[in-house]
């Protein structure tokens, strides 16, 4: 299920960055390797930044946002840092899976209109 944040970006109309920035979440773009697509750097105050790769689709833009999305709400509450180097990790695979579920969704969402 999508998160509420982002349902209600969806239903109001309203900027989502605008919103990730109601929960502490701050987003940029940079030109970054070629094979990150993102990152998130949490402080120790409670504020998170997203960095997604500019070289990226819109549509891999938006699922790399995702992606740490699922990070930020479901697994740095459990765990102090997370070091992404190996994508093959159940972790990765989880936030692949999620952010696909839940990029579905969004699509689903704005076609209904």
């Amino acid at each position: 299920m999508l998160p509420a944040f982002v349902l209600r970006a969806i239903e109001e109309g309203v900027s989502l960055q605008e919103i990730l920035k109601e929960h502490n979440i701050y987003l940029a773009f940079a030109k970054l390797s070629g094979r990150v697509h993102g990152l998130t750097y949490a402080d120790s105050s409670g504020y998170y930044l997203i960095i997604i790769n500019e070289n990226l689709s819109i549509t891999a833009q938006y699922k790399t946002l995702l992606h740490e999305l699922k990070h930020i709400i479901y697994d740095l509450p459990k765990m102090k840092y997370i070091v992404g180097k190996d994508m093959n990790s159940n972790i990765e695979k989880e936030a692949d899976k999620i952010a696909e579920e839940w990029f579905k969704e969004i699509v689903k969402k704005l076609r209904k209109g």
